[in-house]
């Protein structure tokens, strides 16, 4: 008799002991794709789910191999995983981050902006692709804006609104600055997200540094500049800068290195192709 009341006092226990563990298991579930076919794994929405731990050899990607659509979280193409739920109620962020995260892909491998933030705005949080994240390379904050490249999807961590940081009037259709009230020579202070002190260059679209412009600090490359960089005219250094431009994307093609201000562009000729010069042909480039 002392025997059983003892082992059911003993249960009793183990149960009040194990609440806890239970209570935090149901706040990661396991979601298994044990063949190519899609998988569901409950009805949640996509602000409720973030990859906790993948427990698969086939790599577990959001959006290829797992992620959630009007039907709930799935995985396919073998990923198997722990997946972290979040109740709506509680307001879980995307990506698990504060409410200033957002997510930014490339998914075709091409260029894709994702809002009008400044440089010093942004900070990659947790990378999501397959294809590696590498600041500069296939991410980054330009006159645009925050954009990703090559594969690259991640989520970020933005201080502030769209456009915060920027100073000046950025043109939002072009990517292009504009003129404002504040600007001054050489860029200073916090400026266009700050950090100017190093040095840099700007690049214009009329010749004698006039117009709608653009600037990089030392240190910062662009390997494409999409359609803007056949409207540059003119460029101006400051701190010592060094600037390359190359005739192609990716720093490739016909270049020339240039150490100071170039004010007209006509006026400089592309040594590798007789009879053509640098204004409105720089494809990518580099600040040193």
């Amino acid at each position: 008799m002392k025997l059983t009341r003892f082992v059911r006092l003993l249960g009793v226990a183990l149960f009040l002991a194990a609440i806890p563990a239970i209570a935090a298991a149901q706040d990661s579930i396991k979601c298994e794709a044990n063949n190519n076919s899609r998988k569901y794994c409950g009805s949640y929405g996509d602000r409720q789910v973030r990859l906790d731990r993948q427990i698969s050899g086939s790599p577990c990607i959001e959006g290829q191999s797992w992620g959630v659509d009007d039907r709930g979280l799935w995985v396919e193409r073998g990923c198997r995983a722990y997946f972290k739920i979040g109740r709506r109620d509680r307001g879980m962020r995307e990506g698990g981050g504060d409410a200033n995260s957002i997510k930014c892909e490339s998914n075709d491998g091409g260029r894709k902006y994702c809002g009008s933030y400044g440089y010093n705005q942004v900070r990659m949080d947790r990378q999501i692709s397959g294809a590696e994240c590498v600041q500069g390379s296939s991410w980054g904050v330009d006159a645009r804006g925050l954009w990703v490249d090559r594969g690259c999807r991640a989520y970020f961590s933005v201080s502030g609104g769209p456009g915060g940081g920027r100073g000046g009037n950025p043109n939002p259709e072009n990517g292009w600055w504009e003129r404002g009230p504040n600007d001054n020579w050489p860029p200073r202070g916090d400026w266009h997200g700050g950090r100017w002190q190093s040095g840099g260059a700007c690049f214009y679209k009329d010749r004698d540094f006039g117009g709608s412009f653009f600037c990089m600090r030392r240190g910062e490359q662009r390997e494409s500049l999409a359609g803007y960089g056949d409207d540059i005219s003119s460029i101006r250094a400051f701190g010592g800068a060094r600037v390359t431009v190359f005739d192609d994307r990716n720093f490739s093609g016909a270049r020339q290195t240039l150490g100071g201000d170039v004010p007209d562009l006509r006026q400089l000729p592309v040594m590798q192709k007789p009879g053509h010069t640098w204004n409105n042909r720089i494809s990518s480039l580099s600040v040193q």
